[in-house]
């Protein structure tokens, strides 16, 4: 059982690690964080309005016995403890020494609320939580997150819910005999533009292995270049995703565009991709 929950911890850390490399890389991953975790990996302190992911039905009592303007006679066994289940076992947790010994009041019930919420999200995982932050500054240090809050560094890891088209275009590059005046530059973006959302992500991942833009954009920066494919104008578009780049041919038209790129984004599902 020890082994076994040593083992447990290092997953944890190489989870921390894996997100401070993807941070690092500039890499989109899909992992949606809960705000407290975001907090533990940013090294800031947990409130009760933070706890109501986690845990909204405890969030939503917490709030009610500070709410109240006296919690009256509770009993004795409303206590500065809190009873969980261990490997099957009920066990009874003392939110401060002695605190079962301790009844909840008036005059403490503040000091309820904030030890329950450090339990609830930080004390009942501390090994694992630690693990994972520790992992992560390894790669990241937290003096370095210091001007973050909790959406941008979930932005960061998960980049930009929406893909603006309009904002890629305006720092695109062109080599290989493109320019942004190049017909078929034009159309490319036109077609884009023209996308259902979920084409919009196909066509990125297609293009730089990630279906979403980072929150600083694309390093290195989204690239057309004109194809020189052997099998000529009529060859499917390809893709350099290491690079960001776009090796489109010099099709005819802006339909013929749409068409090639809506085939090569439908036959390609598991080509290589970090997201």
């Amino acid at each position: 059982m020890i082994a076994t929950a040593r083992v447990m911890v290092q997953y944890y850390n190489f989870v921390g690690r894996f997100l401070g490399k993807a941070v690092l890389d500039r890499q989109v991953v899909d992992i949606r964080l809960e705000r407290t975790a975001l907090l533990h990996l940013l090294g800031r302190s947990v409130t009760l309005d933070d706890l109501i992911e986690l845990d909204p039905h405890r969030c939503k009592g917490l709030k009610w016995i500070l709410e109240q303007e006296t919690i009256g006679e509770v009993g004795d066994d409303f206590t500065f403890s809190v009873d969980i289940e261990v490997f099957g076992e009920m066990v009874t947790v003392d939110l401060r020494p002695g605190g079962r010994d301790v009844t909840v009041t008036d005059d403490n019930r503040q000091e309820y609320v904030d030890a329950m919420v450090n339990f609830v999200a930080y004390t009942r995982v501390e090994a694992q939580i630690k693990a994972m932050v520790e992992g992560f500054h390894d790669l990241v240090p937290v003096a370095s997150l210091a001007d973050f809050e909790v959406e941008e560094l979930l932005k960061l890891l998960m980049g930009q819910d929406s893909v603006d088209v309009t904002e890629i275009e305006a720092v695109a590059k062109y080599t290989g005999g493109y320019t942004d005046e190049s017909a078929q530059v034009g159309w490319f973006w036109q077609v884009l533009k023209e996308f259902e959302p979920g084409q919009q992500r196909a066509t990125l991942r297609f293009i730089t292995g990630l279906h979403k833009v980072p929150l600083d954009g694309f390093t290195p920066p989204f690239t057309i270049m004109r194809s020189t494919h052997e099998a000529g104008k009529g060859s499917l578009p390809r893709s350099h995703t290491c690079f960001n780049q776009l090796a489109l041919p010099p099709y005819e038209s802006a339909d013929e565009v749409k068409e090639k790129l809506l085939y090569a984004i439908a036959n390609v599902p598991d080509a290589f991709h970090m997201s």
